[in-house]
């Protein structure tokens, strides 16, 4: 009865352990994809930068090496990166977009692809986020990144959410997910 028990318990231990890796396999496959979308959503959604936006325009913020981790090709630190920047990307885009001449269409594809992303890879990383309801995972978080998506918000919240300041914000996305994009095509070649 012991032994049916254990070999019970080792089973579903087993299965849990198969379906968590056939998720993270999913940044192999899906995540590239869905994020080279987003990426030429952010494009298209806007058009080029507008010419009356030039004096707002800022020196691009993104921290160099803002993606580089560890140099093992680990799927698990690839999510975790994923994770982190995706989130941050999503929460942005709750914001009071009122402003924007955007393609409405284009951008409730962009937020609903975001959202995707992050509920699939918040299942791969799953075990280490936090049971506090926050999302966040202890002593995981990028500080760059995380340090970055708050300097984006700040710039939104300092000039009123305006046209001009989601239009900065929207080249800074997109070139954080252009970044994201190669570091995610770096870690599939290892």
């Amino acid at each position: 009865m012991c032994l049916l028990k254990f070999w019970s318990i080792c089973a579903v231990l087993l299965f849990l352990d198969h379906s968590v890796s056939l998720q993270c396999k999913w940044t192999q496959y899906k995540l590239g994809k869905l994020n080279a979308e987003c990426i030429q959503l952010l494009t298209d959604m806007g058009g080029s930068f507008p010419a009356e936006c030039l004096k707002e325009n800022v020196k691009l913020m993104f921290p160099e090496g803002a993606y580089d981790t560890t140099s093992e090709p680990q799927n698990s630190d690839a999510a975790s990166v994923a994770y982190d920047a995706l989130r941050d990307v999503e929460k942005i885009f709750h914001n009071d977009l009122s402003s924007t001449t955007w393609d409405p269409e284009k951008l409730e594809l962009l937020k609903n692809l975001l959202s995707r992303q992050t509920e699939n890879l918040e299942q791969c990383v799953g075990s280490k986020i936090t049971s506090s309801g926050d999302g966040t995972r202890p002593s995981d978080d990028n500080g760059r990144l995380k340090s970055y998506f708050e300097r984006l918000n700040t710039l939104l919240k300092e000039k009123g959410q305006s046209a001009c300041a989601w239009e900065v914000v929207r080249k800074e996305v997109r070139h954080s997910l252009e970044k994201l994009q190669q570091f995610l095509e770096r870690r599939k070649k290892q």
